[in-house]
């Protein structure tokens, strides 16, 4: 299952030039971070958790996928910040990118 995270802006979203040093300055050096014609994709080292939570019946290696990595995708006027099957520190860096993007460059988010 995917989780999108959006980030609106009033006017048109920044650049890419102006988002790729957001980027790579929240997560820092000796992180992988492939930017594609389209979007990038995070890199993050570890494997989710093997074993589910004490009294869950699913087992974590088919909750979560079995590489870590973030994709940020730019639109008009927003950007998705998505994850797919992750673990929940993936989860937490995600959310945390949100707002770092927002505070660096002055976006919204529409909270339910």
């Amino acid at each position: 299952m995917a989780s999108d995270r959006f980030i609106y802006w009033d006017c048109s979203r920044p650049t890419v030039k102006k988002l790729d040093p957001v980027i790579r300055y929240f997560f820092g050096d000796g992180i992988i971070i492939n930017q594609t014609k389209h979007c990038w994709i995070i890199y993050l080292p570890g494997t989710p958790p093997n074993k589910g939570l004490p009294g869950h019946m699913t087992p974590a290696n088919e909750l979560y996928h079995k590489e870590r990595f973030i994709e940020v995708w730019p639109g008009t006027r927003n950007v998705n910040v998505l994850t797919r099957r992750a673990d929940p520190f993936v989860s937490a860096l995600a959310d945390g990118l949100v707002v770092f993007i927002k505070r660096a460059l002055g976006g919204f988010t529409q909270d339910m």
